[in-house]
């Protein structure tokens, strides 16, 4: 994917290519858990699903 930034995004277009991304490595973000910062890991059925629609 190319990312074009010659021109101003919304936010929701970010979140369109973010999302685009997690869905296609099936990526999930976990919250911050005490100090930790949010991180990426591998979605599992234990775990939330994916950031986009299905």
């Amino acid at each position: 994917m190319e990312w074009n930034t010659d021109s101003s995004l919304e936010v929701s277009t970010i979140m369109r290519r973010v999302t685009a991304i997690l869905d296609e490595h099936n990526m999930c973000v976990l919250g911050a858990v005490g100090a930790q910062e949010p991180r990426l890991t591998p979605c599992t059925d234990e775990e939330q699903a994916p950031l986009g629609p299905k």
